[in-house]
């Protein structure tokens, strides 16, 4: 019963957390997904980090739980885009470490579906990102208030998508999509604040999700030494969900833009260093700068709720099987009882059989009066002797 309350709990989570977008709601042009309220809490959920493929060597296997310590721990300090000097070396020496034990990705299929961005580098040469521990208000007070606040609201994806029949190498297309989900009061930012501010409505259109999606073309040039993915852009949307009278719970896209010749202004490309069910690395470069993006796979709601029906389904069978052998063993019951019974019969008629014997005791006693009075008849026999005499 623990077991099927749990699965229960998990599957009711997911109808909460997800929010399902009407049809009509969407833009003509495309039809991006609307995200759960939290990917990566639905992630750690279902999935507990995830396991390591069956086949992964020793040095393999811990390279890659180092690269997801060192991303979470980073993202819960910094949030997705870590700009910190030190940061940024300690992610990239454990990322060149898993590159280095594992074997490149070859097959583009696994690459299909929607990834959470744990964090990322930008970089150049020269110049390293910040040195945040040189400035003392970056770490402490108000600032570090918000910039907690934010990184619990924000949320980056990319979404890649494959043409129906896969044909090819399959991936024909890539959305990259911004999500926040605003506070509704100045005190989730900090609680430093005087108290006349702190109860101080900042979401009065009661906004509850705003995301910005990137939509890009996407085509995979080469698969060696890694799958190199060309993106180009084609359209950006802004879509809004919220309480008010004003807005759609479910979502609605209030803004489109489509951005004409974007294969050859908006080109880019991106490589996948690391592949796995549950953990993808990728690298890219944009002029000068060097982007480090590792991501870890958000399941569908379809294949969770897939997954906990099947195990659902274990369940049950296991608890009929049980069932089952409860109900043989009470069909033995019976036979138990009757042989219980039988042996009661049993010292009941041996009880009744000492009864019979009881009743015939003065038979006994008869017999007994029958002998005395013969010995009454032996008392006789001298006065027969003098007779004869």
């Amino acid at each position: 019963m623990k077991y099927l309350a749990t699965l229960f709990l998990a599957k009711s989570a997911i109808a909460f957390q997800t929010v399902v977008p009407h049809p009509h709601q969407r833009h003509a042009a495309v039809s991006p997904f609307f995200l759960p309220q939290n990917p990566l809490l639905l992630l750690q959920m279902t999935m507990d980090g995830g396991d390591a493929p069956s086949d992964m060597d020793d040095s393999a296997y811990d390279s890659r739980q180092d690269v997801l310590d060192v991303a979470r721990s980073l993202k819960d300090k910094f949030g997705p885009l870590i700009i910190d000097s030190k940061a940024q070396e300690k992610l990239k020496s454990v990322v060149k470490e898993l590159e280095k034990n594992s074997e490149p990705p070859i097959d583009t299929k696994g690459m299909i579906g929607d990834w959470t961005l744990l964090c990322s580098t930008a970089s150049t040469n020269k110049l390293m990102g910040i040195d945040t521990s040189n400035l003392p208000f970056f770490n402490a007070g108000i600032v570090k208030d918000i910039r907690n606040t934010l990184n619990k609201s924000l949320v980056v994806q990319q979404k890649i998508k494959g043409s129906p029949s896969f044909s090819g190498r399959g991936i024909t297309r890539v959305d990259h999509v911004i999500q926040y989900m605003p506070p509704n009061e100045l005190s989730e930012f900090s609680s430093m604040l005087p108290d006349a501010l702190q109860s101080l409505n900042i979401n009065p259109l009661e906004v509850t999700n705003q995301q910005v999606v990137l939509v890009h073309k996407a085509e995979v040039e080469s698969t060696i030494p890694f799958i190199k993915t060309k993106l180009a852009l084609e359209s950006i949307v802004l879509n809004i969900a919220g309480k008010s009278q004003y807005l759609e719970p479910d979502g609605a896209d209030l803004l489109g833009v489509n951005v004409p010749f974007g294969e050859f202004l908006n080109a880019g490309s991106f490589e996948t260093t690391y592949l796995d069910d549950e953990l993808r690395i990728s690298r890219s470069k944009v002029g000068v700068v060097d982007q480090l993006r590792v991501f870890i796979k958000v399941p569908s709601t379809e294949e969770v709720v897939k997954e906990i029906e099947e195990a659902v389904e274990t369940a049950s069978m296991e608890q009929a099987s049980d069932a089952a052998v409860e109900q043989l063993a009470a069909m033995d019951a019976p036979s138990d009882v009757e042989e219980e019974n039988d042996d009661k019969d049993y010292d009941n008629d041996f009880d009744k059989n000492d009864d019979d014997t009881d009743d015939n005791e003065p038979d006994d006693k008869d017999y007994d009066n029958d002998f005395d009075n013969d010995g009454d008849d032996d008392d006789s026999s001298p006065s027969d002797v003098e007779s004869s005499d």
